[in-house]
């Protein structure tokens, strides 16, 4: 089975690449890029502070927005991987094609070696 295209993979990804919170008083759904987030201070409520000083009252507990913002960097690390394989497999085959000893049908996983090693799923 093919595995599906890098493309619908960055689409998905860039739809994800924020984090949903909840305002504590009007209870809104809003979303914030982690990557903007000073810190985030638990008193009595949670405060969300983004690297402009700009503050958010929110009713998530700090340990659930902790836990969201891993989630949202270790998915960053995922397509930073995937692109970084889907290059390095256009490299190669590139490289197969312009010899002229193109072994490695569309489809095929390559090994670090170059060599076919089954069908990508």
């Amino acid at each position: 089975m093919r595995a599906a295209p890098i493309q619908s993979h960055i689409r998905h990804e860039v739809e994800t690449t924020v984090i949903q919170l909840t305002r504590l008083r009007h209870g809104d759904t809003f979303y914030l890029n982690p990557d903007l987030f000073e810190r985030v201070d638990t008193h009595v409520d949670t405060v969300v502070r983004l690297t402009d000083g700009t503050e958010y009252l929110v009713s998530e507990p700090a340990e659930l927005i902790i836990q969201r913002i891993t989630e949202y960097r270790a998915r960053i690390v995922a397509i930073a991987a995937l692109l970084q394989a889907n290059a390095v497999d256009d490299r190669l085959r590139a490289d197969d094609f312009s010899s002229g000893d193109a072994q490695v049908p569309p489809g095929e996983l390559l090994s670090a070696n170059g060599q076919a090693t089954g069908e990508a799923s």
